[in-house]
C-alpha cells in the first residue's frame, strides 16, 4: 500500500515539477554562469536585452567581412586610471603621536 502510495506521489511530482519550479525558484547568476553553454541557444531570442559586445566574436566578424573594423575603432581602449587612497589613523588605538 505504501509502494503505491509513493509511485503515486512521484508520478504527480513528475507532472507537477514544471509549475512548482516557476512558483518556487528564481534566476542564480552563478547556476546561469556555469550553464552558459547550455543557455546560449535559449537566450538568443532575447540577446539584445541581456548581451555584450564580445571581442572575440567582433574579431570573427571583421576577418569574415560582416562588418566593418572602422566601426569598432577604440572600441576596446586600454585606459590607464590612477588611484588614490586615503586612511585615516584612529590615535587613541594606536601609540602614534601626533603633533
Amino acid at each position: 500500500m505504501y509502494i503505491k502510495i509513493l509511485q503515486n506521489l512521484y508520478c504527480f511530482i513528475q507532472k507537477n515539477v514544471k509549475t512548482l519550479n516557476t512558483l518556487i525558484l528564481k534566476p542564480d547568476l552563478n547556476k546561469i554562469k556555469q550553464n552558459i553553454d547550455k543557455l546560449e541557444e535559449i537566450l538568443s531570442p532575447v540577446i539584445n536585452y541581456v548581451g555584450i559586445p564580445d571581442k572575440n566574436l567582433i574579431i570573427n566578424c571583421v576577418e569574415k567581412g560582416l562588418i566593418n573594423k572602422s566601426d569598432f575603432k577604440d572600441a576596446y581602449k586600454k585606459i590607464k586610471k590612477t588611484k588614490i587612497s586615503v586612511s585615516v589613523i584612529d590615535p587613541d588605538k594606536t601609540n602614534i603621536k601626533t603633533f
